[in-house]
């Protein structure tokens, strides 16, 4: 469970690529802050954000970080590529070399098995499958560059909407650069506020944790000091952000329940006061009998 962010935006000398991470780390019902960043670094300008299995993940760097990828896309390329490896590797180990197979010898006698077995070593396969999460980010020759890979190691690219996130905090994250109609045109400092703000609001998600590590990469991959006085100026103007935008929502809240409130109490005075009042039915009058 964490939370990923990155975002284009533009520097004074260019584009600029932003990224955030927490450091939460859950196993099973247990949940800590190691002092370990989830921002990894692949070449001088080309990171990598990691959400899921950390495991895998760490594999994955190391197999990719030491092939020393010159663009994005070549990053993503071996990424992609060595997610596969990984995968089949695992369903070897785990499920087919009990039953005495490997990948290729299990393609090449699936028809000589039951169908219902074949379909149940598919299902287990998928199921060992790395659970995984990747934002791939930085700039090259192409410009910034953005994209997102899932657990089946389909890339998308990012770098049209300027922004994407990963984890459990996706969504919370994700709609603040929705609400405020972000583009990849927006200068640093502004971009650079945005995603204090979405991470913050991002800490509201399960597993999500406090502890936050910023880069910036343009001519090079820089991790932003938690003591630069860049980074405190930032911290207080969105903490100032979110105290005013929260005493806003709580004001409008109490406005809003105020109106309602006295627009139902007219309401019931108003349908008591058209209802009559129960009336004694007449009975009617005997005539007095002939004499």
């Amino acid at each position: 469970m964490t939370v990923c962010i990155a975002a284009i935006c533009q520097g004074p000398f260019g584009p600029v690529v932003l990224a955030a991470s927490d450091r939460m780390v859950t196993v099973e019902d247990i949940e800590f802050e190691p002092p370990m960043p989830k921002v990894w670094q692949l070449s001088h300008t080309i990171g990598m954000l990691i959400a899921g299995q950390s495991g895998p993940q760490a594999e994955l760097f190391d197999r990719i970080s030491h092939q020393q990828p010159k663009t994005v896309q070549e990053a993503i390329q071996l990424y992609c590529s060595e997610l596969g490896n990984l995968n089949r590797r695992n369903a070897e180990r785990d499920i087919l070399a009990p039953l005495g197979l490997t990948m290729k010898s299990f393609l090449i006698r699936q028809r000589e098995m039951a169908p219902e077995f074949v379909e149940q070593l598919r299902v287990e396969i998928d199921k060992n499958r790395a659970n995984v999460q990747t934002i791939i980010c930085g700039i090259d020759k192409r410009g910034a560059q953005l994209y997102t890979i899932d657990a089946y190691g389909k890339a998308t690219c990012n770098n049209v909407v300027g922004f994407a996130a990963i984890g459990a905090g996706r969504w919370h994250a994700e709609s603040q650069f929705m609400f405020a109609e972000y583009t990849p045109i927006w200068p640093l400092s502004k971009a650079l506020l945005l995603l204090y703000v979405a991470k913050k609001r991002a800490e509201v998600a399960p597993g999500v944790g406090e502890a936050t590590d910023y880069i910036s990469i343009a001519a090079d991959f820089v991790r932003i000091d938690p003591n630069d006085p860049i980074h405190r100026a930032v911290e207080i103007g969105r903490d100032r952000i979110i105290e005013i935008q929260d005493s806003a929502i709580n004001e409008e809240f109490a406005k809003v329940d105020s109106f309602v409130n006295e627009f139902m109490a007219q309401a019931r005075q108003q349908t008591a006061s058209t209802q009559l009042p129960p009336t004694t039915p007449q009975q009617p009058k005997r005539k007095k009998p002939k004499t």
